[in-house]
């Protein structure tokens, strides 16, 4: 059966093997798309090559099985599978895309089923899948050949926008006293903010939205479909402690991979921020204006958060 403790074993096994052969390694911010592991070219690039890494721990006193959501398998995507015998033997496989997609296929699941046997895990087949020292080079040479792929993220203080609600809602009741203004949900000035100020084409693919709250809730993910069926993944996330650590470690784990747009505006953030400036990261900014109190300053293009906010609200750009 699958445990959990075994999959932590092979992602910590893994992730030595990798480090000793001198690839570089780092924890992706989500797991939709199968991955544990992201193995990265050029971790202080903006945007770098990466595969995905998704760990596999089975222990094998009769049968068992690995199951791989089909959606999964692209070209930059792999396989560990980490097994341990009753008699505390154990061994790492690697599969590649294209040994993946021999496996059996359930078309009505939609995915990959590799099978497992303690009489045949010893055969020629799962031979030719063992890791050893020339699966570090053929990792290396897929890398080399993996295409940049670049995917937009947003991430939101929940208390800068708690904070930019206010304030707009302040402003525009005294410049539309005959409005009946009502007070914007959380994914309605998402949708705002992407309307305003979205500059990367977002409505090409996938945005993830991570919402980061000081409140003590669950996690919880859901789908939104924005203005111009933008399709928009929203992760809410807790802190255990200040949102702003979370928040620039986020930062830090994504910005080889994703264009980063921040929303938040607290003057903790402006040093990190201008040391990310000054390594050639690019991140779009949505804070208050000067008069509205602005406290993060870079040299990062910046918008004006009560702008997105007065979009939510029902309020034409005449009206701002």
């Amino acid at each position: 059966m699958h445990t959990k403790p075994l999959e932590i074993e092979c992602e910590s096994l893994v992730l030595h093997e990798l480090i000793k052969h001198e690839l570089k390694v780092t924890k992706p911010t989500f797991d939709e798309e199968g991955a544990d592991l992201l193995i990265i070219d050029n971790i202080a690039a903006q945007y770098t090559k990466y595969l995905k890494v998704q760990c596999k721990g089975r222990s094998l006193t009769s049968t068992n099985n690995v199951v791989i959501p089909k959606k999964y398998v692209a070209d930059n995507f792999l396989v560990f599978l980490y097994i341990k015998l009753d008699n505390f033997q154990s061994s790492m496989y690697i599969f590649f895309s294209d040994d993946i997609q021999e496996w059996s296929y359930n078309s009505r699941r939609d995915t990959y089923t590799l099978n497992l046997n303690i009489n045949t895990i010893d055969s020629e087949y799962f031979g030719k899948y063992k890791y050893d020292s020339l699966s570090s080079i053929k990792i290396k040479q897929l890398l080399s050949k993996a295409k940049v792929r670049k995917y937009s993220s947003l991430i939101i203080d929940e208390q800068f926008i708690e904070l930019a609600i206010e304030k707009a809602l302040d402003t525009y009741s005294k410049i539309h006293p005959d409005k009946n203004l009502s007070r914007p949900s959380m994914d309605g000035v998402i949708e705002g903010i992407l309307a305003v100020y979205d500059i990367y084409q977002s409505k090409d693919s996938t945005v993830r939205c991570h919402v980061f709250s000081a409140k003590d809730l669950p996690n919880i993910s859901y789908n939104l479909t924005v203005e111009d069926e933008i399709q928009v993944k929203v992760y809410r996330e807790y802190a255990n402690g200040p949102v702003c650590d979370d928040i620039l470690e986020h930062i830090n784990r994504t910005i080889n991979a994703e264009n980063v747009t921040l929303a938040a505006d607290n003057h903790i953030y402006d040093a990190p921020l201008n040391k990310l400036h000054d390594k050639g990261v690019d991140i779009r900014l949505i804070q208050f204006a000067t008069r509205d109190g602005r406290e993060i300053f870079t040299k990062f293009y910046w918008g004006d958060v009560i702008y997105a906010v007065a979009k939510a609200m029902g309020l034409g750009r005449y009206e701002w």
